[in-house]
């Protein structure tokens, strides 16, 4: 077990920022690439406001990070204007 806990302490962290915003994440919104590559995503939390972003700086993202194909079957769309304007929402906020 030391192990362990000594080995995670040593792996960089994909959001060093925001991992501690999980656990307030409601919505999910992805920017998805024709094969199902993630290229940018959004958290929002329950009142709608965008809380994390990726990649943002140092943040490689949650979906953004993985190698797995994105579920696009298993997602609702939105238009690209609802992504940019969360999008820039955030940037605003965050910088």
């Amino acid at each position: 077990m030391r192990l362990i806990r000594v080995l995670i302490f040593f792996v960089p962290s994909a959001n060093p920022d925001f991992e501690a915003l999980y656990p307030d994440i409601v919505v999910w919104y992805v920017e998805v690439d024709e094969s199902g590559v993630v290229k940018r995503e959004l958290a929002l939390d329950s009142s709608g406001e965008p809380i994390m972003a990726g990649p943002w700086h140092q943040n490689r993202g949650f979906w953004t990070d993985s190698p797995e194909r994105f579920p696009i079957e298993e997602a609702s769309p939105i238009d690209r204007q609802t992504f940019e304007a969360c999008w820039k929402t955030f940037q605003s906020r965050i910088s």
